[in-house]
């Protein structure tokens, strides 16, 4: 059985304000698709931006219980996660 190991990570703070980030955006484009099934208005919605910041949620996620998960640096996933917000 696996289990979470919690280990000393220098960034979880900015971590774990971009994952917050992510879940706005996420529910943002959630709620536009609603509004756009339901209302038949056309509001931004995008499959595949829903799609990478789902990815980018799952691995900054497992990195934040465990720094050594992928070889990246936090602040180079981060970066893309910043221009995906964006969009």
């Amino acid at each position: 059985m696996s289990q979470a190991r919690f280990v000393k990570c220098s960034n979880c703070q900015s971590l774990a304000e971009v994952i917050c980030s992510i879940d706005k955006k996420l529910t943002s484009l959630a709620y536009n698709h609603y509004k756009n099934i339901v209302f038949e208005t056309t509001k931004f919605y995008s499959k595949d931006l829903v799609k990478k910041l789902t990815f980018y949620k799952r691995i900054l996620t497992a990195k934040l219980f465990n720094p050594s998960y992928t070889d990246y640096k936090s602040s180079v996933i981060i970066s893309r996660v910043k221009v995906l917000l964006n969009e």
